[in-house]
């Protein structure tokens, strides 16, 4: 298996003028690419950098930070990228920690383009990089803490990517549309899959206006979705016109970060069948590792079953293999897409990397077929009485409810029982937001334990920049 950036120059003499990457009605081709990326690395040994140098560099003009990210793998350099915005703070705090040779950002002035522009007509040629080079520091989005920081190589990005390829079905006849930030897993990965593939790439950094998106859709004849779940589920309640017609071309959707809402998934397949639904599960530490066709199965809950290059065990707390369907344990990831460390953090490290596997806190199981069904983070579990609850169980039965959009669930503090569920609701515009009704109808679908103690409804639920619910943000506000 090749480096991503070896894969880009194969690509640079297959595909010259095929557009790699389209982004503000700009399009890049593949030869234009890899000489953004020579030049980016000539740029760099210009200003001296060193081998294992940390570059940081916020994802804000694609056009540029993907050759800079993939020039930091040719001058076997480490990309850190930086979330599009970024603000002063927490640039300086990431720079307190990975201490980056060089920062390119609004905040300090320079930009990537202005950076290797110099060189693009006199770029050298380097060796491609070996695949156990350290290559790149990724932040976690910090859902339930601060942020981490994680060290991949070429191998493991590349092997991540390789997983998504084949496990959804992303070619050189794919014009695939990603929309994601750019600086976290789930939207690299996407670009870099298709660029391995020799795809065109058309990227959003989100969703401003329907009509942008489907105007993007006609006028690059996508037919390959990468989108996040609160993305694709506004797309559902939007023009449903615009979306029929749009799905004539579109082959496949692939959608991942959490479990996509039964509601949702099941009204896209039944509005959709010709469009194959992928929800794909990873995490920053152990890539692109378990994937469902929800079409094959559509079965509420279900991640599928383990990507090529990747082995899925369950385990205990113990680190114990758990062998019989319908028993929860924890996922344990094993393959090259996994991390090489949490970077200088050798203790964390240690504990989550056991005999090559990675034991994330998911909690899963197994069906009698090997699918493997989602059931919650360890962390968001609720402690009622010493009988776990389920937050995302709740969530469902929620917006199964007539006129709730949203549902987050999180524990509240309680005298007698340790903790109780409560629930924040988002009613749709003129929905009856009778919470009386709601607890009815939820008192036929849960047990007595898991009833939400109190109903907020709310206008809006905090998610992160990936649509992931900010669960410890709003058990705070609780």
């Amino acid at each position: 298996m090749e480096s991503i950036v070896q894969a880009v120059y194969k690509n640079s003499d297959r595909y010259p003028d095929k557009p790699a990457l389209v982004y503000q009605g700009q399009a890049v081709t593949y030869r234009e690419l890899y000489r953004r990326v020579t030049a980016f690395c000539t740029a760099l040994k210009m200003r001296k950098v060193r081998k294992g140098s940390r570059i940081a560099m916020e994802a804000d003009d694609v056009l540029s930070y993907f050759p800079a990210f993939l020039g930091c793998q040719l001058a076997q350099t480490l990309a850190v990228p930086l979330e599009k915005d970024v603000t002063a703070g927490q640039l300086e705090e990431i720079a307190g920690i990975v201490k980056p040779a060089l920062v390119f950002s609004k905040h300090t002035g320079e930009s990537l383009e202005e950076f290797y522009r110099p060189y693009l007509e006199s770029a050298g040629s380097f060796p491609f990089p070996d695949m156990e080079n350290e290559c790149a520091i990724i932040s976690t989005t910090g859902t339930t803490g601060k942020p981490e920081r994680i060290v991949h190589t070429n191998k493991s990005i590349r092997t991540a990517v390789e997983n998504l390829i084949l496990g959804a079905q992303i070619s050189e006849e794919s014009v695939l549309l990603a929309c994601a930030p750019f600086n976290l897993a789930f939207g690299y990965r996407r670009v870099f899959a298709g660029l391995c593939a020799g795809a065109t790439l058309v990227l959003l950094h989100n969703i401003s206006t329907a009509d942008e998106f489907f105007g993007l859709v006609e006028e690059w004849k996508v037919n390959h979705l990468a989108l996040i779940p609160s993305d694709l589920s506004l797309l559902l309640r939007a023009d449903s016109a615009k979306l029929n017609e749009a799905a004539k071309q579109i082959r496949a959707v692939q959608t991942a970060i959490y479990p996509f809402s039964a509601k949702d998934k099941d009204e896209f397949l039944r509005r959709y069948p010709g469009v194959t639904l992928y929800n794909v599960y990873g995490t920053s530490e152990s890539g692109c590792c378990i994937i469902n066709n929800c079409n094959e199965n559509p079965k509420d809950g279900c991640i599928g079953k383990p990507a090529p290059y990747a082995e899925v065990e369950l385990v205990d707390k113990m680190g114990n293999k758990i062998e019989k369907s319908g028993e929860y344990g924890y996922i344990a990831v094993k393959g090259d897409m996994n991390m090489k460390c949490y970077y200088k953090k050798k203790a964390l490290t240690d504990k989550v990397k056991k005999d090559g596997y990675i034991v994330t806190n998911d909690v899963a199981y197994y069906d009698k077929e090997g699918n493997l069904f989602f059931i919650s983070r360890v962390s968001d579990i609720i402690n009622v009485s010493g009988r776990k609850v389920i937050p995302e169980k709740i969530e469902r039965a929620a917006t199964e409810f007539p006129g709730v959009k949203e549902c987050a669930c999180t524990p509240r503090r309680d005298a007698k029982k340790g903790q109780t569920p409560k629930i924040f609701v988002v009613f749709a515009e003129g929905a009856d937001a009778d919470e009386e009704k709601l607890r009815q109808f939820l008192g036929k679908k849960l047990e007595p334990y898991e009833m939400p103690a109190e109903i907020e409804a709310v206008e809006k639920i905090p998610r992160t920049s990936t649509g992931k619910i900010m669960r410890k943000y709003l058990a705070e506000l609780g």
